[in-house]
């Protein structure tokens, strides 16, 4: 047997393989001797029929049969013969066996994705700082009076609005239309609280005062770095309607408020909670981040080669949890993006480069731990059980036992030193703390 063999992209191997003409025969006979046991022709008991007679009924299907079963043989011989480990299923290409003569197949598979690891150490990365402050809490402490608040519509041809209230509008834009188009463009309604927009271009100042039904055009004039591209730098027009006017009480600030809100003593000890809260998720948060721009690196300084199986079958993975999020909607990509009016093809790439993100990061991380001899420790493992444990409201005792009848303990270890990996990678880095920023700025940052 004379083996071709060729590198494909994408990790990605292809065959060509030639069975010299004593194995076809061989074969063929073989299987010829197994069709001739059952055959029927007519004049002859079942499997008593010469074996010529056989061969000329049953040829199509004898030299069929022969080549596939030299296809499936060579190609595990092939494979052990050259080391691979294939990860998809073989895909085969042949003509016609022909008795007495050679027979060539090419099969192509994949194997394991392979990389070049970039360097991983003295990774240079900016990390961002947050310091909570007071205003920060009380930002906090305002949201919470906010979502308690007691809501009253406000009655009585003297009820206007007040800073403060809660307001639903209507408005349309008025500046670009003519008379004609101002009557036939409908309103668009919306509901805001007075006063607690602090942009320049909120239009809260200037619906003060306004009553229930009445009508006011407003000018808007909005910066340069608006989120909206076709209203960056522009002045606008709007016919504002105001539809309701509601009263908003909030809750008075005491100690009796911090215990309306959890199991707080007092006042002082909710801000001390809120402060520790915030601290711990800015912590987490900017540390997460700067191991990410890490790992970025890292991967960009790297090469891969990757089987599209493999990118294939993360891509189904990935969809399949966005489906769970959106109630198992859409049998497919395409349906579910028709339902939310999302275009496939750029939901199709996204969930792609999501799966090349994810299998990049985690070769990243394997081989690093590899290299390193890096290593699940006892206290890591028991930290995990502790973590699933009150997550699942159960015992540490029963995580065990579930993890010991599944037998996938070594699965979260490998899970596991992915963790570790992405630890060392940030232990090993060079670090630049940038200038703290307030909670508040932090979030406004993120988004």
């Amino acid at each position: 047997m004379e083996i071709k063999e060729s590198k494909l992209e994408n990790a990605r191997i292809r065959l060509d393989i030639e069975i010299p003409n004593d194995r076809v025969d061989a074969e063929y006979e073989k299987v010829l001797k197994n069709v001739q046991k059952k055959a029927e022709i007519k004049g002859f008991r079942v499997g008593k029929a010469p074996l010529d007679l056989v061969e000329k009924k049953y040829a199509e299907f004898v030299t069929g049969e022969a080549a596939e079963n030299i296809v499936r043989s060579a190609y595990i011989e092939a494979i052990e013969q050259k080391g691979y480990t294939p990860v998809s299923q073989p895909v085969f290409d042949f003509k016609d066996l022909e008795k007495g003569k050679p027979f060539s197949f090419i099969v192509e598979f994949d194997i394991p994705p392979t990389i070049e690891l970039g360097n991983y150490k003295s990774i240079h990365v900016e990390q961002k700082s947050v310091k909570v402050t007071d205003e920060d809490v009380d930002y906090e402490i305002e949201s919470m009076r906010e979502r308690m608040a007691t809501v009253t519509k406000k009655e009585g041809e003297d009820a206007k609005v007040a800073k403060g209230d809660q307001v639903t509008i209507k408005m349309k834009r008025i500046d670009d239309k003519s008379t004609e188009e101002i009557d036939a463009t409908a309103f668009t309604s919306h509901s805001l609280v007075v006063g607690k927009s602090k942009e320049s271009w909120a239009i809260d100042d200037d619906i003060i005062g306004m009553k229930k039904g009445e009508e006011k055009e407003i000018k808007v004039k909005y910066p340069k770095d608006y989120e909206v591209e076709d209203l960056k730098g522009q002045k606008v027009t709007y016919l504002v309607k105001v539809e309701e006017i509601f009263e908003r009480q909030l809750p008075e600030l005491n100690d009796e408020f911090a215990k309306s809100v959890g199991e707080y003593n007092s006042l002082e000890e909710l801000k001390t909670r809120i402060r520790e809260n915030l601290e711990t998720y800015a912590k987490e948060q900017t540390l997460n981040q700067a191991k990410n721009d890490i790992l970025t690196k890292i991967v960009e300084n790297s090469k891969f080669d990757i089987p599209q199986s493999l990118i294939q079958k993360e891509m189904y993975a990935i969809f399949r949890r966005l489906q769970s999020r959106f109630g198992n909607v859409g049998k497919d990509i395409n349906e579910f993006a028709s339902i939310f009016g999302i275009n496939p093809e750029e939901l199709s790439k996204s969930i792609m480069d999501e799966a090349q993100r994810n299998i990049k990061n985690a070769l990243v991380l394997t081989k690093i731990a590899e290299l390193e001899q890096l290593k699940v420790s006892e206290e890591q493992f028991q930290k995990f059980i502790k973590s699933i444990a009150e997550q699942n409201g159960v015992t540490e005792e029963e995580v065990v036992k579930v993890i010991e009848e599944k037998g996938n303990r070594d699965e979260i270890e490998g899970d596991l030193i992915l963790d570790t990996a992405y630890d060392f990678i940030y232990q090993n880095a060079d670090i630049k703390m940038l200038k703290p920023v307030t909670f508040q700025e932090y979030i406004t940052q993120k988004k």
